[in-house]
């Protein structure tokens, strides 16, 4: 089965492809993106955003993961990611970030809504695992607006910077989602 695209009132949830790079690098390089997630490197370097596309459009194929742009619909603009990777180990675990300038207007929300939505209909997941650093409140509103519940946190190392931060770790079990809509696909 072929990757579907998703649609809530205000995104759509699409495939990644290589032409995204451009935009991606734009969006993801910038030092307040690193500084609340525990992956993302900033200066973030030239390239990398090619690279992690193409090994990321094989995890649906292999029914590992899948990973979604999220584009506004008015604009049809992309304004960041959205995902849920380790489908095979009965773990998923969802992530997501946005551009700077889409903070605090709900997108991240409607976004993680809707792929948990799918992740639970179409990809027999009973639950999906989260986490973000401690320091990120919004994040952890996020979830909490979803219907994740909090399993407390813990000191990790964060592997791009190898500093200690609390790491704050949620669950959503299927029939916890708040909010879900009917999906279109």
């Amino acid at each position: 089965m072929k990757q579907p695209s998703l649609e809530t009132t205000r995104v759509i949830l699409r495939p990644l492809h290589a032409d995204d790079a451009a935009r991606i690098q734009s969006l993801v390089n910038h030092p307040a993106i690193a500084d609340m997630t525990a992956q993302i490197p900033y200066p973030y370097p030239q390239g990398l955003a090619a690279s992690w596309i193409s090994t990321q459009t094989n995890n649906w194929a292999k029914g590992t993961g899948v990973v979604y742009g999220v584009v506004l619909k008015e604009e049809n603009t992309l304004i960041g990611v959205v995902s849920v990777q380790k489908l095979n180990t009965g773990l998923p675990e969802l992530g997501y970030w946005l551009g700077t300038e889409y903070w605090g207007k709900g997108y991240a929300t409607e976004a993680a809504r809707c792929l948990c939505e799918f992740a639970f209909r179409r990809l027999d997941t009973m639950c999906i695992f989260a986490c973000h650093l401690t320091r990120n409140s919004s994040s952890g509103n996020v979830l909490k607006k979803l219907g994740f519940c909090c399993l407390g946190s813990t000191e990790e190392r964060v592997k791009k910077s190898q500093k200690i931060e609390m790491i704050s770790n949620y669950i959503l079990k299927i029939d916890s989602l708040k909010g879900a809509h009917p999906l279109r696909f």
